[in-house]
């Protein structure tokens, strides 16, 4: 189906491991290492020694290995701080540890790190920190599930919960879930912004007479209330659950949130591609959340949400402006959890392949990277002829059912050109044979090696061409 494309996607940015792209020094381009290495804080050299480091003992790992593991890596990170000397030297402290560093009690001292930071207004260096410690705390799942442990829900203050299924949380009335999706969409949406957030979507939970729903703002279907069945179906790799902090006012507050978004949801209002806070007519994600916690508080806007993203560079609004965006500042679903009203509750990971959500990023890394060098998508002859099918199709069933809807509402044509081209002819292309090349394993192969791998082979891809000075964006940006 179609719209399957653009599921756990909304445009209000995204993903982790850092900001705009690094340049080296003189003009030099930096390499994957020195790129990664550079956004994460460590020198380039000791960052590869630990992976090494890793990845060699890693073999050795077993389901008994809890009496091997070495609780002293956790003292690592007793100076730590958001300097690259400091962030340098507990990498170089880890690498004496190899795999038998990476276990629960140093995934606990990750957090106690790592939670504070995502509450405060971002700086450079503090991201720098966060992006390290993503990668770390990924690297100590991927250890504890090869040693047959759950890894999936991180509640602060419990630990890991015993249960992998992701809706085995206690999910509550008025909860905000963040989520990061599959597509090329969520691929863009965590990389367009700068800073990035981690996320490609928000939704609020609803909880009534004990069963729960979502109510999301869709790029497909705008603002509705969803049965459960849809949040246990959709693959998110990252979730992250935040909850009104002030306990007094919890139950009042979360109760009138999540009436309403159901009140959004009623009057069917549609999806806002312009990304735009200011207009009531349409939503996005992040805006549902947003005014659903000012009507339900009281509060202001800039208490709710103090912090905006913008997107990184003119290049990469020009693209994003064929799927309908028209700000270059709007709001990512990220900026969430810079407001002090809101606390972390609990962290998910889709452990079955943690090396997913590193790959979307990734590949939208790069393919921004390609956007900034000048060039643009050209969709194929199929995917300018299909939407414009499609389009026509769909009128007479949309009529009697949305859901026999092709095509989302707020998607044109040509937006879905540009959509379908990234997704099918240059991710879908890009990741086959580059995953060929790779094991899919955040304990055997360094990001690095992978992003210069989907690099060379997007240089590649003819679905990416440089304009003639004459052209401009397909569909003019429109």
């Amino acid at each position: 189906m179609i719209l399957t494309w653009f599921r756990a996607s909304c445009f209000a940015a995204i993903f982790a491991l850092a900001f705009a792209t690094v340049s080296g020094a003189q003009g030099r381009e930096l390499s994957a290492l020195e790129n990664l290495s550079a956004r994460g804080g460590v020198e380039p050299q000791a960052f590869q020694r630990f992976f090494d480091a890793v990845s060699k003992t890693v073999s050795g790992t077993t389901a008994n290995a809890d009496e091997l593991d070495d609780l002293g890596s956790v003292a690592c990170f007793e100076r730590f701080d958001d300097t690259d000397g400091r962030r340098t030297e507990a990498i170089e402290c880890l690498t004496a540890y190899g795999a038998q560093g990476l276990h629960g009690a140093l995934f606990d001292r990750l957090i106690e790190i790592h939670i504070p930071r995502m509450s405060r207004l971002p700086t450079e260096e503090m991201l720098k920190s966060l992006a390290l410690l993503n990668y770390l705390e990924d690297l100590v799942r991927a250890r504890l599930t090869l040693n047959g442990k759950q890894a999936h829900w991180y509640v602060p203050g419990a630990g890991f919960l015993a249960s992998g299924s992701k809706e085995e949380f206690d999910f509550q009335d008025g909860d905000v879930v963040l989520g990061l999706g599959n597509s090329s969409i969520s691929s863009l949406i965590s990389q367009v912004t700068n800073p990035p957030g981690r996320y490609s979507h928000a939704f609020i939970v609803r909880v009534r007479d004990g069963k729960p729903t979502t109510v999301e703002s869709l790029i497909e279907t705008g603002v509705e209330e969803f049965p459960w069945s849809h949040f246990q179906k959709d693959k998110y790799n990252t979730l992250t659950v935040i909850r009104w902090k002030d306990a007094t006012t919890r139950a009042a507050v979360t109760r009138r949130a999540s009436d309403a978004a159901y009140e959004f949801a009623q009057k069917k209002i549609g999806y806002d591609t312009a990304i735009d806070l200011d207009s009531d007519k349409k939503m996005f994600c992040t805006e549902l959340i947003v005014k659903a916690y000012m009507d339900a508080s009281g509060e202001t806007q800039s208490r709710i949400l103090p912090h905006k993203a913008v997107v990184r560079s003119e290049p990469a609004f020009q693209h994003i402006q064929n799927l309908g965006v028209m700000n270059r500042t709007f709001v990512a679903p990220g900026d969430l959890l810079n407001s002090d009203l809101f606390e972390v509750v609990g962290e998910y990971r889709r452990t079955e392949d943690l090396f997913k959500s590193w790959k979307i990023f990734l590949m939208g890394d790069v393919f921004l990277d390609r956007i900034e060098d000048g060039y643009v998508v050209h969709p194929g002859l199929f995917y300018s002829v299909l939407p414009l099918a499609a389009w026509i199709v769909q009128i007479l069933p949309s009529i009697f059912h949305e859901d026999l809807r092709l095509l989302p509402k707020s998607f044109g044509p040509g937006s879905f050109a540009v959509t379908a081209t990234v997704e099918k002819s240059i991710y879908e292309r890009i990741f086959k044979a580059v995953d060929a090349e790779h094991e899919q394993n955040l304990l055997k192969t360094g990001l690095w090696e992978y992003r210069d791998s989907l690099k060379k082979a997007l240089k590649k891809n003819w679905f990416m061409k440089q304009p003639r000075p004459s052209e401009d964006n397909f569909y003019g940006g429109g």
